[in-house]
């Protein structure tokens, strides 16, 4: 059964990871000149939705309550037939959470990125450093926002996401490794971007600045007892 909306937190999680990564794509379009050049390299876009479909699905072991407590309390079940956790305002939050959260990763990345960036050869950023820091900051803000939402961590729950951001690092290693496969990566910008300071520093950065506002409203909705927690439903974290 659909206990504290778990289903309707799925399907939004799902459709979540789609907006921020178009939105990404979309406001790359007026910098390469309406060109039709994707925001990310080839790898990116064919894996995307792979890596992060793993820690999507184990989402399904999330529990806000013990199922012995669930069978107990028939009333929680009520919300899924009412419709009270997916329906037009909470898409909405989701759609604006996405919209938010990929345009400040795209800003501040393209401002870290910029044409004053000198790789450690003297060279500038090339569009395609961009492309896979842009791509590993994108995996790290979706793995925060799955651990957000997540009431109970279970191993099976954590080695997802650890595998959904330690698999990009692998299957670009494997892609290099193969002829054909090479022309969907670019191990050299992933070395250069991931190993650099500007990086390391600006992936925090803005991993706090998605998140911080979502975990904002989501304590103010849970003291207020306003719409603002739609999304999810409250409640606390447990480790199983």
């Amino acid at each position: 059964g659909d206990v504290n909306g778990r289903s309707a937190l799925i399907a939004q999680l799902s459709f979540f990871k789609s907006w921020a990564f178009c939105t990404s794509q979309i406001l790359y379009a007026p910098l390469s000149g309406f060109g039709g050049t994707s925001a990310y390299d080839p790898f990116a876009i064919a894996a995307c939705n792979a890596l992060l479909f793993l820690p999507i699905c184990f989402y399904s072991l999330n529990r806000f309550i013990p199922a012995a407590v669930a069978l107990q309390r028939p009333s929680l079940y009520q919300g899924g037939a009412r419709q009270v956790h997916l329906n037009r305002t909470s898409v909405c939050i989701w759609v604006v959470r996405a919209v938010y959260q990929a345009a400040l990763s795209f800003a501040l990345c393209t401002l870290a990125f910029d044409e004053s960036f000198i790789t450690p050869e003297g060279s500038p950023a090339s569009s395609s450093l961009v492309a896979v820091a842009s791509f590993a900051i994108f995996l790290l803000v979706q793995a925060g926002n799955l651990a957000l939402e997540t009431h109970t961590f279970t191993v099976p729950q954590a080695l997802s996401i650890i595998v959904g951001l330690i698999g990009s690092l692998g299957l670009y290693y494997l892609c290099n490794l193969s002829l054909r496969a090479q022309k969907l990566v670019d191990l050299h910008s992933f070395n250069v971007a991931v190993g650099n300071p500007v990086f390391q520093l600006l992936a925090p950065l803005v991993l706090v600045g998605a998140l911080a506002p979502v975990v904002a409203l989501k304590f103010w909705g849970e003291v207020s007892g306003s719409p603002a927690d739609a999304s999810r439903g409250g409640g606390g974290v447990q480790v199983a």
